[in-house]
């Protein structure tokens, strides 16, 4: 099996959206997420940080866990865009900027 592994320039480059912190994410990504439950909890892990994140599995593969948590920066990102459905979009007015 090949792998390949691509940089962050890479990712970013193909991403519609990378985001380092909670408070880089969009007020309407943030919505959707966390008042509607439209999009998976990405920003959670932001919020908390690496430590949080990976603390279950460094106390059953700690090298593992030790590997992640010496990494870079955690970072989310999508390759498409956040949208409220159609009958959502009218409770979101102020948050997107469509036809």
């Amino acid at each position: 099996m090949s792998r390949k592994f691509i940089t962050y320039e890479e990712y970013k480059s193909h991403a519609y959206s990378v985001w380092f912190s909670i408070g880089e994410a969009s007020d309407l990504a943030k919505s959707m997420i966390f008042d509607f439950g439209r999009e998976p909890d990405v920003l959670t892990p932001l919020d908390r940080g690496k430590d949080w994140l990976f603390s279950e599995l460094c106390k059953f593969q700690p090298k593992t866990g030790k590997l992640l948590l010496e990494g870079g920066e955690l970072f989310v990102g999508s390759r498409v865009p956040i949208r409220p459905r159609k009958r959502l979009a009218t409770h979101l007015k102020g948050y997107c900027h469509f036809t």
